[in-house]
């Protein structure tokens, strides 16, 4: 069981997992997502996408959608409390990652759900029909609790996912605590290459495209897989390295990999 201590909160500086202290349902849980989404996800929009998706004669049916503001990605999101087993929830995303889209009916769909809950935001359909019919949408399961069995399946799948966990005080207040993937929209990616003599360091190739200018001795904390590391920067000449700080190098020695620089200032790696 987690606890979250917020000393600044007079009225209850104690806050207890949401699951320990009350009951609540799926659609409960959804509600709280989609109220704060512009905070959680705030590259997107996000809206109830509750359409039939078909796929080899199966039809499931999301839980939400979000489009990015920029019309560059969006994603289908399952939303699961941990109650479930692991294979009701591939058998559902299973359906989404390989189900039909069909761009205009799906624009029409968002358009209309766009108008009722954003009202004051401007959707531009061209963009969106031509982002569905471009793209496949990404596939993201948001639970309420983190479970790294479900952590492996979906990996395996091609799934992200993403731990939203709610805690409540005393005073009936909230917090919550986000772990795992969530989506991201990149502004600038470089590739990375192990040093030759040390399993924990990587050589940044070309370390000036990316958008942040890097300083000696920084320190980033990079998620990866779902998984945050700390990692200290050394630049040698004109080289730039990273090294794990960490006693475990979340990284297998002689895989390629790529560092990711996303809009709101984070850091992700991701397999090549």
């Amino acid at each position: 069981m987690s606890r979250i201590l917020v000393t600044s909160d007079e009225a209850g500086p104690w806050y207890e997992e949401l699951s320990v202290v009350s009951t609540y349902s799926e659609g409960e849980y959804e509600d709280k997502i989609k109220q704060y989404a512009e905070n959680i996800f705030s590259e997107y929009h996000t809206i109830r996408f509750k359409l039939g998706v078909d796929s080899f004669g199966l039809t499931k049916k999301p839980d939400l959608a979000l489009i990015a503001k920029d019309y560059s990605a969006w994603w289908v999101v399952e939303v699961e409390l941990t109650g479930h087993t692991v294979e009701h929830v591939l058998e559902q995303v299973n359906v989404f990652r390989t189900g039909d889209y069909n761009p205009v009916s799906i624009s029409k769909y968002v358009k209309r759900v766009f108008s009722e809950e954003i009202p004051d935001v401007h959707l531009d359909e061209e963009s969106l029909t031509k982002l569905i019919t471009d793209a496949e949408p990404q596939i993201l399961v948001i639970v309420d609790a983190p479970t790294e069995d479900w952590r492996t399946a979906l990996d395996n799948a091609g799934v992200c996912l993403c731990d939203l966990q709610v805690f409540k005080n005393a005073a009936r207040s909230e917090a919550y605590k986000i772990g795992g993937d969530y989506p991201s929209i990149f502004v600038s990616t470089v590739h990375l290459k192990f040093h030759s003599l040390a399993r924990n360091t990587l050589e940044l190739i070309s370390a000036a495209n990316l958008s942040a200018p890097l300083a000696d001795g920084q320190e980033l904390l990079v998620s990866y897989k779902g998984r945050t590391s700390k990692w200290g920067i050394d630049i040698v000449v004109d080289r730039f390295y990273m090294k794990c700080l960490g006693k475990i190098c979340p990284l297998h020695f002689g895989n390629d990999y790529l560092l990711k620089y996303d809009q709101s200032g984070r850091y992700s790696i991701m397999d090549c």
